[in-house]
Formats: C-alpha cells, sequence, structure tokens
C-alpha cells in the first residue's frame, strides 16, 4: 500500500507555509509547542555544542538574530492557524 503521508520536522520548513498550503491545499499540519523556556535552553545548548565542536563563535547579534527568525516561524504558525 502505498503511503500518502508526508512528515517535516524541521522548523525552518515554517518559513515555506505558504508554498506548502498551496501544494497541499488539502494536508493536515501539526505543530508541535513546547515551553520556550525548554526551546531557548535547547538552542543555547545547540549553539554551545556547535561552537565547540566546529569552532564558530557567535555573539549576542547572532542571537539576537535567530531569536527574531523563531519569533517570524511562531508568527506564521498563528496566521495559518497550525
Amino acid at each position: 500500500m502505498e503511503s500518502r503521508h508526508l512528515l517535516m520536522k524541521a522548523p525552518v520548513h515554517m518559513f515555506n507555509l505558504d508554498t506548502l498550503y498551496k501544494t497541499f491545499p488539502d494536508g493536515c499540519f501539526v505543530l508541535t509547542l513546547r515551553p520556550m523556556r525548554n526551546v531557548v535552553a535547547s538552542f543555547l545548548s545547540l549553539m554551545k555544542m556547535v561552537t565547540i565542536n566546529y569552532r564558530i563563535k557567535f555573539d549576542q547579534r547572532w542571537v539576537d538574530r535567530h531569536i527574531q527568525i523563531f519569533r517570524v516561524m511562531t508568527e506564521k504558525a498563528v496566521r495559518y492557524k497550525i
């Protein structure tokens, strides 16, 4: 039996909601939510690992930019009532 499901778990897909809704107008979109404290802690933990393993430096501007990205993704989700 052919599967008719598509599962995309990367948050970056939030930037493409317009295209996803046009491509899959009858699709069911599910957004799982976590407390923002957990999201930020997870994000900062990932950034710490990246800086240690890949010797990449990030500063407050970089963090601020990514917080803005989270804000845009959240606003898109709200707009689409996910």
